[in-house]
């Protein structure tokens, strides 16, 4: 009984690393700013209703649009990493 304990502890402690480096693997570019002013302010870009600029942080901020927006925007990183964001928001009043 004890030795089933500790193969099943050992288990969990080796899968441990296994699964945070999962987690860490994939989608990393989901995290990246995809316009200037979110990056200038740190990411903490949800609490604004910012037009079609909050598009890839808050979604529901497009509905402060007060007139047609598009924004491009383009990203070429040190480790060969690219992506690339067009948004377009038109309000509905």
């Amino acid at each position: 009984m004890r030795r089933a304990a500790l193969l099943a502890a050992a288990v969990v402690v080796g899968a441990a690393p296994a699964a945070r480096a999962a987690m860490q693997a994939g989608a990393a570019v989901l995290r990246l700013p995809v316009s200037a002013d979110v990056a200038a302010m740190g990411g903490a870009y949800t609490g604004v209703d910012g037009g079609i600029s909050s598009l890839g942080v808050n979604p529901a901020g497009v509905a402060a649009a007060t007139a047609p927006e598009l924004e491009t925007s383009f990203h070429s990183g040190i480790l060969a990493d690219q992506y690339g964001f067009l948004g377009y928001a038109q309000p509905l009043k």
